[in-house]
């Protein structure tokens, strides 16, 4: 099992670069519609409070959507 704050404590200075060695290129599924995705990157800059823009055009946080 993967935890974060083995990366931030082994090396505070690069962490996000060891999550990513970690994590790009591990497959997941997900419970919510029990597929398969493939982690690409990581966008470190987001938060579950983060908006995107759904297909009708209305904005919805993360943490709003997986609710």
């Amino acid at each position: 099992m993967f935890r974060s704050y083995q990366c931030v404590h082994k090396n505070p200075r690069e962490w996000q670069d060891d999550v990513r060695r970690q994590l790009i290129g591990c497959v997941v599924l997900t419970r919510y519609n029990n597929r398969t995705y493939r982690i690409d990157d990581i966008a470190f800059n987001q938060s579950p409070q983060s908006t995107f823009q759904m297909f009708d055009g209305s904005t919805v946080t993360f943490a709003d959507y997986y609710k």
